[in-house]
């Protein structure tokens, strides 16, 4: 928790009934558990902070038992810094994590000591917090995180690569990445690409597709401005789905219309859901989403500041109130969007049925036409959006 009465302290709860606590551990109660929990070999290892969003006051790595929350190490942050959204990668016997200086440390996961740490800053004079965890490839011999800074009223961020021996546990510089703007985005890495985004409330956010082999961008797709104040970024992580050949990648906006989008592997508009809350705090979307797949079985999960979770279903093109038909009802929907972009609709996605990327009137028609006529056939850009 990083907030509340229970500030500083961490939970085990049973995974088939999550009332029923097995422990709970107060680490301290000064400063605010922000990273993601890491698990490995019965392991559990995470990182504080505590200060102000303009400058960090302390921070510490923890490294407990999972069994019972028992302390078995911990790594006081050293200077004026802290660990802010930090997840940590475990390879070997290593771990490896970032902090808000723009360090990049590695530790002997069992003992806490400290093997190599590298700063950024010995490589680009202008460097900031790393924000968001870190990920490595499927061999173990490399590790990516992005890292955010600002620069007078410049926002900048990048994607880092640096190579890790697996042996000694040391770390060099490989290549780094220029992003549009500052970004918390932690990347995924598959089949040679890594894809990461960027964005704040002040730039709107791109999620790309980078090279893993040496950080040229392969394609961007930046998220369009959706009637309400503030940009578009993505804060959040993008998360991968692969079938087959096919890949999809999702990722949500934090803004006032906050949205899900599903991009395809050659960085295509497949659709995108914007929820149903009044415009104001609650559509902003911070957080990632889960998807979870069990062979036709699929369900996309996010949630937003409104405090509610949204699980998505696979769509029908024309189908833009989601209740799997196409009606009069839809195509009339769609002619309100056409005329009145505030106008809701459950399915934007599948209102976009000659795939142009704009919803005009000659939607509606063709839905028309569709709900008297079974055989007409629609194209929307992701007819079955189930990756």
């Amino acid at each position: 928790m990083s907030t509340g009465a229970k500030k500083g302290h961490v939970f085990a709860v049973s995974a088939n009934d999550v009332t029923v606590k097995v422990w709970e551990k107060t680490i301290t109660e000064n400063e605010q558990i922000d990273t993601p929990i890491t698990y490995d070999n019965n392991k559990i290892y995470f990182g504080t902070w505590n200060g102000t969003a303009g400058m960090t006051y302390s921070g510490t790595y923890y490294c407990l038992s999972a069994a019972d929350g028992t302390e078995l190490w911990n790594y006081p942050a050293t200077g004026n810094n802290g660990y802010y959204w930090a997840g940590a990668c475990i390879i070997d016997d290593y771990i490896i994590f970032g902090d808000c200086l723009g360090n990049i440390t590695c530790l002997n996961k069992n003992t806490g000591a400290l093997v190599d740490e590298e700063n950024l800053a010995a490589v680009k004079s202008i460097t900031g917090a790393i924000k968001a965890s870190v990920t490595c490839n499927a061999a173990g011999s490399r590790i990516y995180f992005s890292e955010g800074y600002t620069n007078g009223s410049t926002l900048g961020g990048r994607l880092w690569a640096y190579n890790v021996n697996r042996t000694t546990g040391d770390l060099t510089y490989a290549w780094r990445c220029p992003l549009n703007t500052i970004t918390t985005s932690t990347p995924v890495v598959y089949n040679g690409r890594i894809y990461v985004a960027d964005g704040s409330y002040q730039a709107n956010g791109r999620l790309y597709s980078i090279y893993e082999s040496n950080g040229t961008i392969e394609w961007y797709y930046e998220t369009p401005d959706n009637n309400g104040n503030g940009s578009p970024g993505i804060k959040a992580s993008p998360v991968i789905s692969v079938a087959g050949n096919e890949l999809y990648i999702y990722f949500t906006t934090n803004c006032e219309n906050g949205r899900l989008y599903c991009i395809n592997k050659t960085g295509q508009l497949c659709w995108y859901y914007e929820p149903m809350e009044s415009t104001g705090s609650g559509e902003y979307i911070l957080q990632g989403v889960s998807v979870y797949s069990n062979g036709g079985d699929m369900r996309v999960f996010f949630g937003n500041d409104a405090g509610t979770l949204y699980a998505l279903d696979k769509g029908m093109c024309g189908d833009v109130d989601a209740n799997g038909d196409i009606r009069a009802s839809d195509a009339q929907k769609i002619w309100n969007r056409a005329e009145n972009p505030d106008s809701f609709l459950d399915s934007p996605w599948a209102a976009d049925v000659d795939c142009n990327g704009e919803i005009s009137t000659s939607d509606a028609e063709m839905v028309w036409m569709r709900a008297i006529d079974t055989s007409y056939d629609l194209n929307c850009c992701c007819d079955d959006p189930d990756g």
